[in-house]
């Protein structure tokens, strides 16, 4: 099985969302106070299917992919382990979050097909994005659109 994360997946555009927290608060940080930060910042699409939490679990989707973000990270070298609940990028994380912007602002890496993500978060990581229709919409709002259908 691949290591590697396929570009537009959830798991793709939260560690990247992570990971542009974590630069952005500098230093160590608790994964209470990165979530705060990209809910207070308006840079994560979560909604109303995100925030209910998993069978069994205390947390939502949204939640639990912010988890599985960090540990992507670390399994990665891009966040240093530091302990169970510290959050803080490595110098090979820092150096990753300068390129996947450099994708951004090329076009490698669309913030359009980025649907997790706000239009405030797409601008952030490429100062030309504008909004448009051709923004992805997430499955969630496919499912809505056909389930609001009038049959």
């Amino acid at each position: 099985m691949s290591d590697a994360l396929k570009l537009y997946s959830n798991r793709s555009q939260g560690l990247i969302m992570v990971m542009k927290a974590v630069s952005l608060l500098g230093g160590s940080n608790t994964e209470q106070m990165v979530r705060e930060f990209i809910d207070a910042a308006d840079y994560s699409r979560a909604d109303r299917h995100d925030l209910p939490p998993y069978p069994g679990l205390d947390a939502g989707k949204y939640y639990v992919l912010m988890a599985w973000a960090r540990k992507d990270c670390v399994d990665r070298g891009m966040i240093r382990e530091r302990g169970e609940d510290a959050w803080e990028l490595s110098l090979s994380g820092r150096w990753r979050m300068r390129k996947i912007r450099r994708w951004c602002e090329s076009g490698r890496l669309d913030p359009r097909q980025c649907y997790l993500w706000t239009p405030k978060f797409k601008g952030l990581m490429d100062p030309e994005y504008k909004y448009s229709s051709k923004d992805a919409r997430g499955p969630e709002d496919v499912i809505d659109q056909v389930t609001d259908l009038e049959l």
